[in-house]
């Protein structure tokens, strides 16, 4: 029974890491696909889906060194995670780049959420400027059926290339049809 006890414990552990991003310990695409598969057991009908992507993150790499541009990954993680609902998941799907799913949440919410991601960013980056890189992101914001996500991931994509080509550090928001 022990040894019984000792596997179920062991399984858990390795399930909850099959899940998670190893540098950031955010989720990871695994971790998202399961987040988005449960949503309609749980009869979500919208969801606000917000693309982050790290601005000029191949500059802080060559700049600082590639330490100090994981830590600025580890950092962007930790803000995004402290900044959603329990019911909600942020993963990094590669890079320099996250998703949040917000659940049961509209394009106002979603805007709303991510100018306040974004505000932390910046609080965060004007404290930590003096000794390391400062930090900024670009958002791309859409809202709809988590049934189309494939629809809502391309429109959220869509949105962060226009805030990256504007310049970067924005949000820009776009409504699914």
């Amino acid at each position: 029974r022990i040894q019984a006890e000792r596997l179920s414990a062991d399984y858990d552990i390795l399930s909850q890491h099959a899940h998670l991003d190893d540098l950031t310990g955010a989720g990871n695409r695994r971790a998202l696909e399961r987040y988005m598969s449960n949503l309609g057991h749980r009869g979500i009908e919208t969801i606000a889906l917000v693309m982050v992507d790290v601005d000029d993150f191949k500059e802080v790499n060559d700049r600082y060194g590639h330490a100090a541009g994981d830590a600025a990954l580890v950092k962007v993680a930790s803000l995004l995670a402290e900044s959603v609902r329990p019911s909600d998941i942020v993963v990094r799907l590669g890079g320099d780049e996250f998703a949040i799913v917000l659940a049961d949440a509209d394009l106002k919410v979603g805007r709303r959420r991510a100018e306040t991601v974004m505000a932390r960013i910046d609080q965060q980056g004007a404290q930590e400027a003096p000794i390391g890189p400062k930090i900024t992101v670009s958002m791309g914001v859409t809202a709809g059926n988590p049934d189309r996500i494939q629809e809502l991931n391309a429109r959220a994509d869509a949105a962060l290339y226009e805030a990256k080509a504007g310049g970067g550090h924005r949000i820009v928001c776009r409504q699914a049809v």
